[in-house]
């Protein structure tokens, strides 16, 4: 076959087609030469089987050797591998040698254990080769007698499969080092391919995840994004200069901030044409928290994952701050040989326990501005019927949410009351988000009383009186007015209420809560304060945190 005559592969399953069938050439070229002949000694293995099992390891004549010299078919299949290349189509089993930086003979192990996990009659032939028809693993003493000649030859496969590198580190293939009868010397140490890695040699990133992380793990593929990232151009600008810089020079991002305020949906306008594999760290580490060498196995597969679908590994912590040192330092090592780009999100605590790295760079988000809230509301209702009803600005004003806080109000709304949207059922569905995480920490007060159930001396209400005219009126002072770009810090308003038990100090903090269209929480400092080192600071920041985006009035 002329060179220019060679067309792209099609598709995987042909490329793939054709390595076995180089791969199977080159086992009987080896034969019929005799090269093989020394390993195949002890067996009695000198030369094909002529006249014996033609099924299992038929004689090839001098003209199929002719026809299919495996050297210039090798030279064939890498100039199709170059076209298809060009053509942009990805072959999955050509990728896996570049992504993972396989050397040629690496590629070759892979392949033979691939032939060994895909085809029936390779696999006999590989047997008769081997001179034990109830084989079940290729052995390295096998494999090496198959693709390299000489000690020397010998010495590299070992090297090749050797713990350290890429076909065992990054566990491409799986290696038994024991038998019944104990430890086993490493030519002895039979392999196979990684089921995974076979699945995607196969389908490509069309395979599903495997099954040791779907209960933990999603993929999300290249696609729209919805119009849900609201930011004005400066800032845009300095947010993806950040990713830039990050995925040039480190490939590590830490995503700080409260849950549903885009950190997701940042990453996924960054990165349109690559996938996403979203990790649930908290349902990861339900699982394999306490058990070393899953968490090892299945953060193993997570990078195989993500290196073989060139996918961005988007880690979620959720908060969640179980991680303890050994297994973050088991962490941080693999995702230092990570090549693609990792990001971590979450808050600041738990961030601070999964990655510690310098290189790492960090970016904060904010919950969004009033304004910024208001175009979510109003986004988030347009298919709405009776949406125009609805005071957006209002909703925004008295509740500090995120983007996807105020769609996940949206859909209460809507599943609890149907088409008869109203402001008030929105504020119960904006109630129930702020609610959830204090509702741990706090116990929910309800009150009904309002001014007329008190009696108070004037002095003192003409005090509360200021106290809830400073809370109504400060979102225009800080936000409308622009006096919070100039104050990072004391906008809160902290109340000292005293007196003798039974005096109304419960009772004019409800009214003011209700005046105010604020939830009120009672903190129960049993709840807070720990024996231990570091957890009542850890408990009081939770509070803060939550009531600080939950629009609560907080009663300790």
């Amino acid at each position: 076959m002329e060179s220019g005559t060679l067309a792209p592969y099609r598709d995987a399953l042909e490329h793939l087609s054709d390595e076995l069938e180089w791969l199977r050439c080159r086992i009987q070229a080896a034969v019929a030469s005799g090269s093989v002949s020394a390993g195949a000694a002890e067996t009695n293995l000198a030369g094909p089987p002529i006249g014996g099992d033609q099924g299992v390891a038929a004689a090839v004549t001098s003209r199929q050797l002719g026809a299919l010299l495996p050297d210039h078919q090798r030279d064939w299949i890498d100039e199709r591998i170059g076209k298809t290349r060009r053509s942009g189509l990805q072959l999955p089993l050509a990728q896996l040698g570049e992504a993972f930086g396989l050397s040629r003979l690496e590629r070759e192990i892979l392949l033979l254990l691939l032939a060994w996990a895909l085809e029936l009659d390779l696999r006999a032939l590989l047997r008769w080769f081997g001179g034990d028809p109830a084989q079940r693993r290729l052995d390295v003493g096998l494999l090496a007698a198959l693709l390299t000649s000489g000690l020397a030859g010998r010495d590299e496969v070992m090297a090749c499969v050797s713990a350290g590198r890429p076909l065992r580190e990054r566990r491409l293939i799986l290696v038994d080092e024991r038998d019944e009868e104990g430890e086993l010397e490493l030519i002895d140490m039979r392999m196979r391919v990684h089921p995974q890695v076979a699945r995607y040699a196969l389908r490509g990133s069309g395979c599903d995840l495997d099954e040791t992380i779907r209960s933990f793990t999603r993929l999300v593929r290249p696609g729209s994004v919805a119009a849900g990232w609201i930011v004005d151009e400066r800032e845009r600008e300095r947010l993806t200069g950040l990713f830039e810089r990050a995925r040039e020079q480190s490939g590590r991002l830490r995503l700080v901030g409260p849950a549903g305020v885009g950190k997701k949906l940042f990453v996924r306008t960054m990165v349109r044409d690559a996938p996403l594999l979203l990790v649930d760290v908290p349902r990861w580490l339900d699982g394999a928290l306490h058990q070393s060498a899953l968490f090892a196995e299945t953060l193993n597969t997570l990078l195989v994952e993500a290196t073989l679908r060139d996918a961005v590994l988007y880690l979620d912590t959720r908060g969640d701050e179980r991680l303890e040192p050994p297994l973050a330092a088991r962490l941080e090592q693999a995702l230092s040989s990570f090549a693609g780009l990792c990001v971590v999100a979450g808050h600041r605590r738990s961030l601070d326990s999964i990655d510690a790295s310098d290189a790492t760079t960090e970016i904060a988000f904010a919950v969004p501005e009033m304004a910024s809230r208001a175009e979510l509301w109003r986004r988030a209702l347009a298919a709405e019927d009776g949406a125009r009803a609805i005071d957006c600005a209002e909703l925004a004003s008295q509740f500090a949410l995120t983007g996807g806080q105020i769609e996940a109000a949206v859909g209460w709304a809507i599943a609890q009351h149907g088409g008869e949207l109203s402001t008030e059922a929105l504020r119960d569905g904006a109630r129930r988000q702020v609610s959830s995480t204090l509702a741990t920490l706090a116990e929910r007060v309800e009150e009904n009383s309002r001014w007329e159930d008190v009696v108070l001396p004037a002095e003192l209400r003409q005090a509360l009186d200021e106290l809830r005219a400073f809370a109504v009126q400060r979102r225009a002072v800080f936000d409308d007015w622009g006096f919070g770009r100039r104050f990072s810090s004391g906008r809160g308003l902290t109340a000292l209420f005293h007196g003798p038990p039974g005096t109304g100090k419960t009772l004019v903090a409800a009214i003011l809560a209700r005046e105010l269209g604020l939830e009120l929480f009672r903190i129960d400092l049993s709840r807070v304060v720990s024996k231990w080192v570091g957890e009542t600071e850890k408990n009081l920041a939770r509070v803060f945190d939550a009531a600080e985006h939950a629009q609560a009035l907080l009663l300790f």
